[in-house]
């Protein structure tokens, strides 16, 4: 998981651009920095089930998902190829932000995503 998170793209938060993400979405296949993993929280696990990179412990049915999906830099880019952009480049969660992460994943665009990677 670690050299996942080393991978260029994963290095930093897919929603604040924060460097070191803690945490990642196994639904989605992103990492993501502790402040945004409370918005990705919310959104419910069917969309963004929320794991801690070195505090949870991990599947290989886990695993095996994020090594597939192409990390950070595979989910904005097709987000952005669908006309979702991260409108927020704030390195604190505000409004905004939570708003963008709703969003960008609830829409059909992200549901779309979430079902390629299925």
């Amino acid at each position: 998981l670690q050299e996942l998170r080393a991978l260029p793209g994963n290095t930093r938060c897919i929603d604040c651009d924060r460097s070191k993400p803690e945490w990642a979405s196994v639904t989605l296949g992103i990492f993501m920095c502790l402040d945004c993993s409370g918005p990705h929280r919310s959104l419910g696990s069917h969309i963004s089930f929320i794991r801690s990179v070195r505090m949870d412990s991990w599947s290989v049915k886990q695993i095996k998902r994020m090594k597939i999906s192409g990390g950070n830099t595979a989910c904005r880019d097709f987000l952005q190829s669908h006309g979702i952009t991260n409108i927020s480049t704030s390195f604190r969660i505000s409004k905004t932000t939570f708003i963008s992460i709703q969003n960008k994943y609830r829409t059909p665009q992200g549901q779309l995503y979430q079902q390629i990677l299925d």
